[in-house]
């Protein structure tokens, strides 16, 4: 059995699409170069990822730090990622999802122990940002955009994208809710 929460669960009134797993992923510059030097090798032209507006509505449930560097984050659709390399393998969100399953844990009780049972998995050194249901939480455009970024994130790599509305791919097409990355290069 998964999780599926009805629409009326999500503030977008969206369907999540039941636990997914777990997304590890560089650092942002770090991605970028080498997504670069492989569009390069491959003689290929490296075009700006795009985003549907409404990935960029997604809320942030927690925030898992070491030293203040941001080392994994979850999502309230049940998204898990794992930001730091040196943490992949650290948790198994799809057996997490699983086991949250034969609990019958749903909702915000179901969100609560992902959090607990990822910050017991990550170790004593990482703490976590909660927002468990709070209105202010940030999205997935506060995080591309940097705003959950500390000067240690810096540090190690991590960058703001800047969104802009995206062009047509092609002449005619019609292109709306759709928006274009492109990474913040420092000065």
């Amino acid at each position: 059995m998964t999780h599926t929460p009805a629409a009326s669960d999500r503030p977008d009134g969206l369907r999540a699409r039941g636990p997914r797993p777990t997304v590890v992923r560089p650092p942002e510059a770090t991605g970028q170069a080498l997504f670069q030097d492989l569009m390069t090798r491959l003689g290929g032209r490296m075009e700006p990822a795009r985003v549907n507006v409404a990935a960029l509505i997604r809320e942030a449930q927690a925030v898992f730090r070491h030293d203040g560097r941001m080392v994994a984050s979850l999502w309230r659709d049940g998204t898990t990622e794992i930001t730091d390399p040196a943490y992949a393998g650290a948790f198994d969100g799809l057996r997490l999802h699983a086991e949250a399953d034969a609990q019958g844990l749903d909702g915000q009780p179901r969100l609560d122990w992902l959090t607990d049972t990822i910050a017991a998995s990550l170790g004593e050194a990482v703490t976590v940002e909660r927002w468990d249901g709070a209105e202010n939480a940030p999205t997935w455009r506060d995080y591309l955009e940097g705003r959950l970024f500390t000067a240690a994130d810096h540090a190690f790599g991590r960058r703001p994208y800047r969104l802009d509305p995206a062009p047509p791919a092609q002449a005619g097409e019609r292109v709306r809710d759709l928006w274009v990355l492109n990474l913040v290069r420092e000065e």
